[in-house]
């Protein structure tokens, strides 16, 4: 429960001991309350302070007096919390140089959010020269960076910007963001076509059953089923014979699956990607055929 009372419910104490069990912590930083977060993000959308408490009380993080929050009382206790486990500190509540959110003016936090850096209620503790440890709660501009753990993923950065080339390349268009609405728009078409064909010709197989919306709903193009009496593992590998590649499992939504029934076995999944053609999809079709057909 003590765990349990900082950062909702993260394991920081126990993860700190079993995994750092030789570090020494010399500060550390972050936002430890969140009904100022919202309260602050709905000041940002323009709406009033009141209304902010009022939001996160509907949300279940604020209390019906919101005074420990909004004024850092919570902040400021968590915070003694972790520098005492953490860092060894002796820290009491008075000790905490603290400020709430209530003195910030609202076109203060609207004009922050705007330029990018919104404020929010930061704690931080610090071990000094002098061996001694300092808190903060305070409110704080906060860079989009600073969310990012160690060093920023500049490979995935690059990636992504020659992504969003590529895709703009397979397109025409006077601006790239036309070049892309086009791309989309035609790997949509593309995909809903092939997801139309796979789900055809399954459906037309004695002893699949499919699970999702028909393919003229707005979906994925990514279709789900399972073949009666044959173990999921069983045709993923069947078709992974026949040079088919598809995934078997609960997919991380293992409480649907489970209360479909399919227990450990979970469904076979079979999508169309952009590379996806008609051949690759006629042998998907053909090959569940012949599995079913032999089972």
């Amino acid at each position: 429960m003590f765990e349990a009372a900082v950062a909702d419910c993260l394991p920081i104490f126990s993860l700190f001991r079993e995994t750092l069990p030789a570090a020494r912590l010399s500060a550390f930083g972050g936002v430890l309350n969140s009904t100022t977060t919202v309260v602050l993000e709905e000041i940002a959308a323009g709406r009033t302070f009141g209304e902010g408490v009022r939001r996160a009380q509907h949300l279940g993080v604020a209390e019906t007096d919101p005074a420990h929050d909004v004024d850092g009382w919570d902040a400021a206790v968590k915070v003694c919390a972790l520098a005492n486990v953490l860092m060894g500190a002796s820290l009491k509540l008075e000790d905490v140089c603290r400020r709430g959110i209530r003195d910030l003016k609202d076109e203060e936090v609207r004009a922050a959010h705007a330029a990018g850096r919104p404020f929010k209620l930061v704690a931080r503790a610090r071990l000094n020269e002098d061996g001694k440890v300092a808190a903060t709660v305070r409110p704080e501009r906060v860079a989009p960076e600073v969310a990012e753990t160690g060093t920023q993923n500049h490979e995935g950065i690059a990636g992504a910007a020659a992504a969003v080339d590529f895709l703009a390349s397979l397109a025409e268009g006077n601006t790239r963001r036309e070049r892309l609405r086009a791309a989309f728009d035609a790997l949509h078409a593309r995909g809903s076509a092939l997801t139309k064909k796979m789900w055809d010709s399954l459906s037309e197989v004695e002893g699949v059953k499919l699970y999702g919306p028909a393919p003229e709903a707005t979906r994925t193009p990514t279709v789900a089923f399972t073949v009666s009496g044959v173990k999921s593992t069983d045709v993923a590998r069947g078709l992974a014979e026949r040079g088919v590649f598809v995934s078997h499992g609960d997919f991380y939504a293992a409480t649907v699956v489970e209360r479909l029934g399919l227990g450990v076995e979970g469904l076979v999944r079979a999508g169309c990607a952009c590379y996806t053609n008609e051949e690759e999809v006629e042998r998907l079709g053909a090959g569940v055929r012949e599995i079913a057909r032999a089972s």
